[in-house]
C-alpha cells in the first residue's frame, strides 16, 4: 500500500477523469466545497479503488457530502466526509475490521478507506473606511483551526503507511483557486501548514496528476491523537497580500491482516476561524465571511490605563499577539 495523498494513487486516474483535473490557468476565485471517499475491499478484484465524490462550486457553494460503505463475510469497511463552506465545518471518517474470511474471488485479504473533505475561499483586506488594505512587510493574519473526535485503530498506528488523519491549510495567490487546481505542487502556492492527527509519522503526498508534479507534505506540527479531547490550532503567518486559501481534513488506515480494526471518527469536528491585520476588514470572494473586523491597537494612553489593571504577564501576552508562530492546545 502506498504512502495516502489527498486523493490516493491507485484511485486517481479515475478522479482526473470525473473532475477535470488541469494544470494551473486562472483569473478568478472560484469558492468550493467537496467531499471524497475511496474504497478498497476484498470482494472487488485486481485492487480496484472505488470513489464516491460531492463537488460544489456555485457561489456561495453548497454543503458537499458523502458515504461509501461495504461489508461482507471479510468484514467491513467504510468512509464519510462533509464539508460546508457556509459554517465553516469539516467531517469525516474512515472505518473497518478484517475477519480473513475471503470468499470466492477475492483479490486479498485487505481493506482500505481514506476520506477528504475541503473547501476554499478567497479573502481581501480592506482599511476601515472601505479602501483596499495595503500589506506592509510583516504584517500579519492568523487562522484558529479547532479539531475534535475520536481515533481507535488495532493494531495502534504507527508508520508512515499506518494510516491516520491530517487537517492542512493551503495559501495561493489571490484570484487563481480553482476546485481543480488544489493538488500537487502548484505555481500558484504560496505556502502551507500540515498538521498531523493520530500517527506522527504519517507521510501525506498531495497527487498532482496532469502533469503536475506532486507535493510530498512536510509536517508542521502534530497534534496528538484528541484523546484529551478537543485541539486548538492558532496559525499566525505573513501571507504579504490578499490571499485564497483552502482547508482540508483527512483521514485513512488499512487492515491486511485477521483481526486488524480501525475506526478514526472526526465527522463534523473541525472548525476555523481568522483573524487578518489590525484595522482592518475582511471579506471574502464567496461572499459568506463579510465582516471580519479587527479592532484598531490602542494609543499609548490607553495601553496605560488598560496596565493599570493588568498583571505584567497579561501585557506581554497582549504585545506578542502577531508573533509568527503555531500554537497549539489540547
Amino acid at each position: 500500500m502506498r504512502s495516502t495523498a489527498f486523493k490516493p494513487w491507485p484511485g486517481f486516474a479515475l478522479a482526473a477523469i470525473l473532475f477535470g483535473v488541469s494544470s494551473f490557468s486562472l483569473a478568478a476565485t472560484t469558492p468550493f466545497s467537496q467531499a471524497f471517499v475511496t474504497q478498497h475491499n476484498p470482494d472487488q478484484p485486481f485492487s480496484n479503488y472505488f470513489i464516491s465524490a460531492d463537488d460544489n462550486r456555485s457561489n456561495p457553494p453548497s454543503a458537499a457530502a458523502v458515504n461509501l460503505n461495504a461489508s461482507g463475510v471479510w468484514g467491513a469497511a467504510g468512509g464519510s466526509a462533509s464539508a460546508s463552506l457556509a459554517s465553516g465545518t469539516l467531517g469525516g471518517r474512515v472505518f473497518g475490521n478484517l475477519t480473513g474470511q475471503c470468499s470466492g474471488a477475492c483479490d486479498a485479504n485487505n481493506i482500505y478507506s481514506q476520506s477528504n473533505a475541503l473547501f476554499g475561499d478567497g479573502f481581501r483586506s480592506f482599511n476601515t473606511n472601505g479602501t483596499p488594505f495595503t500589506w506592509q512587510s510583516g504584517t500579519t493574519a492568523r487562522f484558529g483551526i479547532t479539531i475534535d473526535g475520536s481515533l481507535a485503530s488495532s493494531p495502534a498506528l504507527a508508520g508512515p503507511n499506518a494510516g491516520g488523519a491530517w487537517v492542512t491549510l493551503l495559501l495561493f495567490q489571490p484570484d487563481t483557486l480553482s476546485p481543480t487546481g488544489v493538488f500537487g505542487a502548484r505555481p500558484n502556492l504560496t505556502t502551507y501548514y500540515h498538521y498531523l492527527i493520530g500517527n506522527p509519522n504519517l507521510s501525506v503526498t498531495s497527487y498532482g496528476g496532469d502533469g503536475v508534479p506532486d507535493l510530498s507534505l512536510l509536517p508542521t506540527a502534530y497534534v496528538g491523537g484528541l484523546n484529551a479531547g478537543p485541539v486548538t490550532i492558532t496559525q499566525d503567518f505573513q501571507p504579504g497580500g490578499n490571499f485564497d486559501w483552502v482547508l482540508l481534513l483527512g483521514a485513512y488506515a488499512n487492515a491486511d491482516h485477521p483481526g486488524q480494526s480501525f475506526d478514526l471518527d472526526l465527522a463534523h469536528t473541525v472548525t476555523f476561524s481568522y483573524e487578518g491585520p489590525a484595522q482592518t476588514t475582511t471579506q471574502s470572494v464567496s461572499g459568506l465571511f463579510e465582516n471580519y473586523q479587527v479592532p484598531a491597537v490602542p494609543e499609548p494612553e490607553t495601553y496605560a490605563l488598560m496596565l493599570a489593571g493588568l498583571a505584567a504577564v497579561g501585557a506581554a501576552a497582549s504585545r506578542n499577539r502577531f508573533r509568527s508562530t503555531a500554537t497549539i492546545t489540547g
